[in-house]
């Protein structure tokens, strides 16, 4: 299991699709698909349900995807600690939204905090 797999996973489970997830992670469609291929083949069990209307997590998917998300949470907060930087801000920041609101408000938000844009900055 690799991290980018669990990224994947996570990230696929979290929009219903390989497309959304490539864009969000900055990967191509099919890098996105051959990591949850190889981690569904690694586990041994469909982590996803595949339909016209996208792709949504199995039983046993939601399971690896709550796993992964804490695990993936952890590993941040790891670094964080590891790396401290002393003339910026560190720490996690969790940020919840509305359903009907992410496709509007998180990629403009994750192109903003990918640039190293301060928050203050950002929107400009």
């Amino acid at each position: 299991m690799e991290l980018k797999q669990l990224l994947a996973l996570v990230t696929v489970g979290d929009t219903g699709s390989v497309t959304k997830a490539a864009r969000l992670l900055h990967v191509v469609q099919p890098a996105v698909s051959r990591y949850i291929r190889a981690l569904e083949d690694e586990i041994g069990v469909p982590l996803f349900e595949r339909s016209r209307q996208g792709m949504t997590l199995t039983p046993a998917g939601e399971v690896l995807a709550e796993r992964a998300r804490r695990a993936l949470l952890e590993l941040d907060r790891a670094r964080a600690e590891i790396r401290p930087d002393r003339e910026h801000v560190r720490g996690i920041v969790t940020i919840g939204l509305l359903e009907s609101t992410v496709e509007l408000v998180a990629a403009p938000l994750w192109r903003c905090w990918d640039a190293g844009t301060r928050a203050s900055r950002c929107g400009s």
